[in-house]
């Protein structure tokens, strides 16, 4: 009488499986704490108070006293320039609809891309707890993740640096002067770590393919 094939052992500690398990929850609350808040603060300047909070380049500090001494320490022919973020509050009605647009797009897909990459990390980890560290799945999940951070942070910072261009702009207007720089700072790391999360997807299918290769080899 042929014998059952004996289970293979159990190479996850019950604590460690635990712990995964805790972990990878509170990562896919994080996502849904992450999603309802960008669409709070995507919405709440259409439905609220009307205020919008949004960080624009200034090309001098709004206290014009605070550098006066500069041009005499400097030699001829050299000319400190300097770009500094103002966090300004404003009255969203006082931009125009294209800016406004813009700013707010890119609060929600914020807010989308660290919804995806926090229920994937939390989905990653309750297959871990399961013994399933290679499952088929995770390759499309590492996909997911590579191409949210690369592809939607590249639309955010895009729009959202068009938005601030163009309320710059509109702010400067209402002035009557130049304050406000009609430019924005992007920082390319998070979408170097997509196209990293998307090499990653490809090391989750060789270890699954390895995995089914040797299943059952002894």
């Amino acid at each position: 009488m042929p014998s059952s094939p004996t289970p293979p052992p159990d190479t996850i500690h019950r604590g460690d499986r635990i712990a995964l398990r805790i972990i990878g929850a509170l990562a896919l609350a994080g996502a849904v704490v992450a999603l309802v808040g960008s669409l709070a603060s995507a919405l709440t300047p259409l439905v609220g108070d009307g205020t919008l909070v949004v960080s624009l380049l200034t090309d001098s500090p709004f206290d014009d006293g605070a550098n006066s001494a500069a041009g005499d320490v400097l030699p001829s022919g050299v000319q400190a320039v300097a770009a500094e973020s103002a966090v300004v509050t404003l009255d969203a009605a006082i931009l125009s609809g294209g800016a406004l647009a813009l700013l707010l797009i890119e609060r929600a897909l914020s807010g989308l891309v660290a919804a995806v990459v926090g229920a994937s990390i939390g989905y990653t980890l309750l297959r871990i707890a399961r013994g399933e560290a290679f499952h088929r799945s995770l390759f499309a999940v590492a996909i997911a993740v590579g191409a949210t951070l690369s592809i939607g942070m590249m639309l955010a910072t895009g729009l959202g640096g068009l938005g601030r261009m163009m309320a710059a702009d509109e702010l400067n207007t209402l002035l009557g002067e130049e304050r406000f720089v009609p430019g924005f700072l992007a920082d390319p790391t998070v979408v170097l770590i997509g196209f990293a999360v998307l090499g990653l997807a490809y090391v989750f299918r060789i270890g699954e393919r390895l995995q089914h290769d040797t299943k059952g080899l002894v």
